[in-house]
């Protein structure tokens, strides 16, 4: 594979190395180093080793705290992963990053569809339900006709939700007022 690092070190012997955050940070740091490799790292994202496809997600976390606009090029490449993962783990940690960076007007619809579909779903991580609210507010930054629907949904959910979905809707339906003037 790809030699990322002066010690020669391909990106899966980096994915092998412990999972410490610590770890995790110095991998980042040399995927900042080199931003070239990310694309790389991004194809371990949709590997069927789980293993892999978490620990990359992981270490593009951190590379995206450290450099968030080195992401920005590589935003359609991580909806597209978002929507095919089967992994929740991964799931949530690219829709963290997908809201933080413009999303291309081409993915709006289907990226709605989809975390609306996530949101209200109780078979997803809390995680992953308050992230994809934080992506369908960002849309609806954009597509502002879809406020009103977004916050008929999250009152829908606010009834039944666990204190990290109500704490997030509270503070996501008062963002939405204030976009309706």
């Amino acid at each position: 594979m790809a030699v990322i690092s002066t010690k020669s070190e391909s990106i899966e012997s980096l994915l092998q190395r412990p999972v410490s955050k610590n770890e995790a940070v110095f991998v980042a740091r040399l995927f900042v180093s080199e931003p070239v490799k990310l694309r790389e790292l991004i194809t371990y994202i949709s590997s069927e080793n789980t293993k892999w496809a978490m620990r990359a997600t992981y270490i593009l976390g951190i590379v995206w705290e450290l450099e968030p606009q080195l992401l920005v090029a590589h935003q359609s490449e991580l909806i597209k992963l978002v929507l095919e993962t089967r992994w929740e783990s991964v799931r949530r940690g690219l829709l963290r990053i997908i809201e933080s960076t413009p999303i291309p007007e081409e993915y709006l619809g289907k990226l709605f569809d989809i975390s609306l579909t996530w949101m209200k779903s109780e078979n997803h991580e809390i995680a992953v339900r308050c992230n994809a609210m934080q992506v369908l507010y960002r849309i609806c930054c954009v597509e502002t006709a879809l406020a009103a629907e977004l916050s008929e949904q999250i009152k829908l959910i606010e009834d039944y939700g666990s204190p990290g979905i109500i704490s997030r809707s509270k503070k996501i339906l008062k963002k939405l007022e204030t976009m309706k003037g």
